[in-house]
């Protein structure tokens, strides 16, 4: 037996499911926040962010992770995609890599455009994953050592937050390649972080319990 989805409407929402004690079984419900009612589950394998919906509603992004024993035995990433019935209708292969973290809008998101779907990757080396959704096909990784997730401010750009402080800014072609990658320092910023940094020492040197030396 088999039910067919109404129309969508903006009140539609995705709740993504990742739990601690089933990390291996990771779900996406389809809630009507009108009434609360359950329309629909996707099965999203180990590890689950979030499912990326673009704005014509007309398909569904999911990256999942599967691994062949369960919960151990080779790895396997791919970027499946459901039609808005819920059907899968293509699977991207993506390399091994995507970060199995909390759930975090920017661990995975559509360019401005939505050409491009942009993926986080913590091994934990940190890089991400560039899919072309025009082709549903793998492009290639961008290298973002010490810079993390992906915050999108252009059709092709994207910032990513680095330890120090700093924004690293990457600009890709329309082939989803990287012709050049600098880092943005936020200078105002970064002097504010030392200061408190410098002050919370202060402070401690200053308290009872600090230790006599160093």
């Amino acid at each position: 037996m088999s039910e067919t989805l109404p129309r969508s409407t903006p009140h539609w929402v995705w709740v993504n499911d990742m739990a601690f004690p089933y990390m291996a079984d990771g779900k996406a419900f389809l809630l009507d926040g009108d009434d609360g009612r359950m329309l629909g589950m996707l099965s999203t394998g180990y590890g689950f962010n979030g499912v990326i919906v673009p704005r014509a509603g007309d398909v569904i992004y999911s990256p999942e992770t599967y691994l062949a024993r369960g919960g151990r035995g080779t790895r396997t990433d791919v970027l499946a995609i459901y039609d808005a019935q819920l059907r899968p209708i293509a699977e991207v292969a993506l390399p091994p890599k995507r970060a199995s973290i909390m759930p975090m809008i920017n661990a995975s998101v559509l360019t401005d455009d939505e050409r491009f779907l942009l993926l986080y990757n913590f091994t934990p080396a940190q890089s991400v994953s560039v899919v072309d959704m025009t082709s549903r096909s793998f492009v290639g990784e961008l290298d973002t050592a010490g810079c993390a997730l992906v915050y999108p401010t252009g059709p092709r750009t994207f910032f990513s937050i680095c330890g120090d402080g700093s924004l690293l800014e990457v600009r890709i072609d329309d082939t989803g390649q990287m012709p050049n990658l600098r880092a943005q320092v936020d200078r105002p910023l970064q002097r504010r972080q030392i200061d408190l940094i410098q002050a919370m020492n202060r402070d401690f040197a200053a308290s009872s319990g600090a230790p006599d030396e160093l």
